[in-house]
């Protein structure tokens, strides 16, 4: 089963600094039936078609332990469109908190704060809010659960466009997409641990240039 879905909300969807249309639909995603601890439950990922968009890989870590911040891909900007699959594990004792931020060097950020303790993941996009910063509903804080089962592992798959990211986790068992608006494109990414004296551990990172499919 195969589904697209419309991405805005109705609380902002008139509000939105765009022109000559407003809105957008997400990428095709499989839909599929999983079973966890708490049953029966529909998780969803990105098509297999969308591998066919993929360009230059831009990044590639694998194994590293990140004890403070790192920017990832620093030789060179990232561009708009990218594929971003990373794992995290925290297995031998590791950081179970993290952030992931993309921003640019004028200072505007989209930050997700991964919260494994709390079963929680919060986005701050207030920095990436150019023309709808006086809109309550769209400056407020996301939340999503995160709920790995007592897994010390995660899977993230990122689909960065350049005024929307979704987050594809944990095989597709968490999802979450959002608009953003900057001046200038997010073109830096940093990692960082948090809140803890243990190292981060990504298993493996990669960023891929995705090709667009609008002309």
């Amino acid at each position: 089963r195969i589904i697209i879905g419309w991405m805005s909300n109705w609380d902002y969807a008139l509000k939105l600094p765009t022109a000559p249309w407003r809105g957008a639909l997400t990428a095709p995603r499989e839909l599929r039936l999983i079973r966890n601890r708490n049953g029966i439950r529909l998780a969803a990922d990105p098509v297999r078609e969308l591998d066919q968009l993929k360009g230059e890989r831009l990044a590639h870590e694998q194994n590293i332990e990140l004890r403070d911040s790192r920017r990832i891909s620093s030789d060179r900007p990232l561009p708009n469109l990218i594929d971003l699959e990373m794992h995290i594990n925290w297995e031998n004792g590791g950081s179970e908190d993290w952030a992931l931020e993309f921003r640019n060097a004028d200072g505007e950020s989209l930050t997700f704060d991964f919260q494994v303790s709390l079963n929680q993941l919060t986005v701050d996009r207030s920095g990436a809010s150019v023309g709808i910063e006086s809109t309550p509903d769209f400056m407020r804080e996301i939340s999503a659960p995160l709920d790995l089962g007592g897994l010390q592992a995660m899977g993230i798959r990122i689909l960065k466009d350049s005024s929307s990211i979704e987050l594809f986790l944990d095989d597709g068992r968490s999802l979450l997409t959002l608009n953003y608006f900057t001046d200038q494109p997010l073109d830096q990414l940093e990692i960082s641990p948090r809140g803890s004296e243990h190292p981060l551990t990504i298993a493996s990172l990669d960023i891929f240039e995705l090709s667009g499919t609008w002309e």
